[in-house]
C-alpha cells in the first residue's frame, strides 16, 4: 500500500491539530448527540501550556477548536490568549450561541470562525 504511513514509522509532522477544549454543547442539533453527554470535560490551560513545546516540535501551525462547544469552556478566553501568544493560527468551530459574550477575545485571537447552523 504505497503512500500510506506505516504503523512502524513515527509521526514527524502534524500541521493542523484539532482540539476539543470542552466536551458539552448548548445546542440541540438533531444530527448530533454531543449535547446528551452527561459528563463535562475541559482541558486545563496549564496542561495545554506544557504541551505547546511538543506541538511546536511536531510542526503544528494551526489549531482548530471544536467540541462540543468550545466557548462553553470556563477559561476559554485564557485558553485562546495562550494559544494565540504561542503563534498558532486559530480556527474556532462554534454554534455561535456564545459568540457575542466572547466576541472581543475571539476577534483578537482567532483567524477564522466557522459557525454551524
Amino acid at each position: 500500500m504505497s503512500g500510506l504511513i506505516s504503523s512502524h514509522e513515527p509521526l514527524t509532522r502534524v500541521p493542523i491539530l484539532i482540539l476539543y477544549p470542552h466536551s458539552r454543547c448548548n445546542c440541540r442539533c438533531v444530527m448530533c448527540d454531543i449535547w446528551r453527554a452527561g459528563d463535562t470535560n475541559e482541558i486545563d490551560p496549564d496542561l495545554l501550556a506544557e504541551m505547546i513545546v511538543d506541538w511546536k516540535a511536531l510542526g503544528v501551525e494551526e489549531i482548530v477548536l471544536s467540541g462540543g462547544e468550545a466557548l462553553m469552556h470556563r477559561r476559554i478566553e485564557e485558553l485562546l490568549a495562550l494559544l494565540h501568544r504561542s503563534a498558532f493560527r486559530l480556527t474556532l468551530l462554534s454554534t455561535g450561541l456564545l459568540l457575542e459574550r466572547h466576541a472581543e477575545a475571539v476577534a483578537r485571537t482567532c483567524a477564522e470562525v466557522v459557525l454551524s447552523l
